[in-house]
């Protein structure tokens, strides 16, 4: 367990490089449990979305899959 701060709602979610950041009014913290990976144990999880090559070869697949589906196609 450690502290954490604790953001106004409109702020969580909003990831910013330190050279976007603006002040963030913070109205104090509380517990938020972590953990290493290594602490857990099971099954390996399955991968998925993995992509190996170069995705502009698969363009031309990708609009008639699109088509197909009947998703509109942006053929620039």
């Amino acid at each position: 367990m450690i502290l954490a701060p604790i953001r106004p709602a409109q702020n969580r979610g909003k990831r910013k490089t330190l050279r976007m950041t603006r002040r963030v009014q913070l109205l104090g913290s509380g517990a938020a449990y972590v953990f290493d990976i290594r602490q857990t144990d099971g099954k390996e999880l399955p991968q998925i979305g993995t992509v190996e090559g170069n995705p502009y070869d698969y363009s031309d697949r990708l609009r008639q899959f699109a088509t197909a589906q009947g998703l509109p196609s942006n053929t620039r």
